[in-house]
Formats: structure tokens, sequence, C-alpha cells
């Protein structure tokens, strides 16, 4: 006795599964076509330019971050020959590295605002708040809306040298585990 095996959509005169997965991928493909990209909520975070090429012009340190394969990175006003928070950003450097960033087609995610904002000296963080509107300020212009921040720390024993501006009791506490 001989017994025969049929699919059940061959029984059904229906077609195979290898062309109904064809089928069915060519027609997501095609349904693909034409649609805008979806944009991630968050954007990417790249790396931070001034720490990985410590050297150069911003159209360097741009080029060799190109170089590299990179689409994005974490802009620093240090690129720029400045202070990373600087009291002042010249007018027309915004433009500048949003433009030379344009040119090779590296989007600016964020640029740098860290500062010690935990630190004891109120003076200290004053400054660092002032100088963080104006990068703020000047964020839309380079071509992002993100800052990052870094909080800081109160610890005495940081590198920061404020052991000193750290009241007797404070210091006590730190030194009791």
């Amino acid at each position: 006795m001989v017994t025969t095996v049929e699919s059940a959509t061959a029984r059904n005169g229906g077609a195979s599964r290898r062309e109904f997965l064809y089928l069915a991928g060519a027609m997501t493909a095609v349904s693909s076509w034409g649609q805008t990209r979806v944009v991630p909520e968050y954007p990417p975070i790249g790396i931070l330019l001034a720490t990985t090429f410590t050297t150069g012009t911003l159209e360097a340190r741009l080029d060799a971050a190109k170089s590299c394969g990179l689409v994005c990175g974490q802009m620093s006003m240090a690129c720029a020959n400045l202070p990373e928070m600087p009291d002042q950003i010249p007018a027309e450097l915004p433009e500048r590295i949003h433009r030379e960033a344009s040119a090779r087609e590296i989007a600016i995610a964020s640029v740098t605002g860290t500062f010690n904002m935990s630190h004891p000296d109120v003076e200290h963080r004053r400054t660092g708040l002032r100088r963080l509107r104006v990068l703020a300020e000047a964020c839309p212009r380079m071509g992002t809306r993100y800052i990052h921040v870094c909080t800081g720390t109160r610890d005495p024993n940081s590198k920061t040298g404020s052991a000193e501006r750290w009241p007797r009791a404070q210091l006590r506490f730190w030194s009791v585990k």
C-alpha cells in the first residue's frame, strides 16, 4: 500500500508555503517604499570630540571624526579653542560649528555643559549656571537642542580641590565609614 502526503494548501488549491513567504516579503518591501524615516525619540549619543580628538582646529577634529566613520558627536567648545564652559561665545561660532559639521555629515548630538553643580562654593555654582545659559542660547545655532551635564560631587576627596571649603562636621562624616 502506498500513501501520498499533501500539504493542506495544496489540497485546498492554495499557494505553497514558499510561494506565500515570497509574496509576503515582496508585499512588505513594496509597502515600505516612500515612507519617511522613523526618527528616534532620543538623539544618538556619539562620542565627545574634544577628548577623542585632542588637537587641531575645529575642522581638523571634524575631519578626524569623519575619517573614523562617525556620524554624530558631542561638541565641546574646546574644539573651537574656547574653554568648555565659556563666559561668551563669538557670534559667528555656533553657525560655523553647524556648517562645518553638516558639511561632513556629522550631527551635533549635544554640547558639553559639565561643571560641578554640587560644588560647596555657591559662587562656583552661580558661575557654572551663567555659563550654562550661554551654551543653551547657542545650541540651536549649532544644530542641537541638548546639553550634556554632570552633577559633580560634594566629595571632599575628589580632584576638585574643594576640601578646604567643607565644614568640619561634613569632613568628619565622610571620614567615618
